[in-house]
């Protein structure tokens, strides 16, 4: 028994039928869908959505959106989908975080110094988002890699 997956974002419309299992991810974590999942609507993150193929786990970025499933269809609405690339490495990977990482600290760092508060700032939600987008590369950069594996 499958699904069917639609994957969708303001530049790119992909159907994947066939699908028997997915990961999403969700805010308040991880979501495992299958065949029959009941409904469900939830909000995502920036993160790594997974499909397993024969080969493993499938990872395509995804930053930030909605997922309905109804009657075996999963819709997945984002804001944007980010392939992976075949010539990132882990290396890159995790200089990317550990670069996001900084900036993040040396920004709050000069916004603690004006006793400014940092939740509102928006070079504050920039490198979050930097930080997070970043993360899911790496993650799904070790999924390529089978470095990390789900179930």
């Amino acid at each position: 028994m499958t699904f069917t997956v639609r994957l969708l974002s303001p530049d790119i419309s992909q159907e994947i039928t066939a699908c028997n299992h997915v990961m999403l991810p969700a805010v308040n974590g991880d979501i495992s869908i299958l065949t029959g999942h009941s409904r469900l609507v939830t909000i995502l993150k920036i993160g790594v959505f997974l499909e397993k193929t024969e080969k493993g786990w499938a990872p395509t970025i995804i930053l930030g959106g909605f997922a309905e499933m109804h009657n075996d269809v999963l819709i997945v609405l984002v804001l944007d989908i980010e392939k992976i690339s075949q010539d990132l490495t882990l290396e890159d990977a995790n200089k990317g975080v550990e670069e996001a990482s900084k900036e993040l600290e040396k920004l709050k760092g000069q916004l603690m110094e004006l006793n400014t508060p940092l939740e509102n700032d928006p070079n504050i939600i920039e490198a979050k988002t930097s930080l997070d987008v970043a993360s899911a590369r790496l993650q799904a950069c070790q999924y390529i890699n089978g470095i990390r594996s789900k179930y």
